[in-house]
């Protein structure tokens, strides 16, 4: 089957064919090398991580969190090599915008198969939705 690829392409194009292979052009031609096949970055099919085509993880979710203590997150699966960054924040059930009170979340370690999240005072019934980058 023929590719219709756009007619007068710039460099740095990009193009999806029907079935799901991503091209971009480089200045000369179109080159799929960059993607790899069958990727498609708008589909999620649920779980814990999120793998891209650059190698890096997103790992996230959200985890009951006790008053003044810290919280263990054990991933699913480990990193294979490093974390690069984590986030979290405090969901209060009940909060009406931002009207109740929040304690400030604090990362108290990370690693390849854990995040540590520190809650320093805090209210009953808190959530903590996180976010972990590694590789």
């Amino acid at each position: 089957m023929a590719i219709n690829f756009p007619t007068s392409p710039n460099q740095g194009d990009i193009f999806e064919e029907s079935e799901g292979r991503f091209w971009i052009f480089n200045g000369t031609a179109w080159d799929s090398s960059v993607y790899p096949d069958g990727y498609n970055p708008t589909t999620y099919v649920g779980g814990e991580s999120v793998t891209f085509p650059n190698g890096m993880i997103l790992k996230q979710g959200a985890i009951p969190i006790a008053i003044n203590s810290v919280t263990v997150v054990t991933f699913e699966t480990a990193f294979p090599t490093g974390v690069v960054s984590a986030s979290i924040c405090n969901y209060t059930a009940g909060d009406l915008g931002g009207n109740t009170g929040r304690s400030a979340l604090r990362v108290a370690d990370v690693d390849t198969t854990t995040l540590d999240i520190r809650n320093p005072t805090g209210l009953a019934d808190s959530e903590a939705f996180w976010q972990v980058w590694g590789y």
